[in-house]
């Protein structure tokens, strides 16, 4: 069974710096999504957690808090 990448979200509003980054981090191994600013940002994050909801299992929102420190 093949080991699931991890995902970095890149949030920048250079296009040269996305590039860059997004190659740096994909060459080391994890996928990654890109958004120009925060509010692009919070959407893509938005849609990635109501996605991950499953019945019978925790939502992508719950286990996020659950690995928040202190929660």
């Amino acid at each position: 069974m093949a080991e699931e990448r991890k995902t970095i979200l890149v949030v920048e509003d250079e296009p040269d710096v996305v590039t860059y980054l997004s190659t740096l981090l994909e060459d080391a191994g994890y996928q990654t999504v890109a958004a120009g600013d925060g509010e692009e940002a919070l959407e893509k994050v938005k849609a990635f957690f109501s996605k991950q909801s499953e019945p019978g299992k925790l939502s992508g929102r719950d286990r996020f808090f659950l690995a928040l420190p202190g929660m």
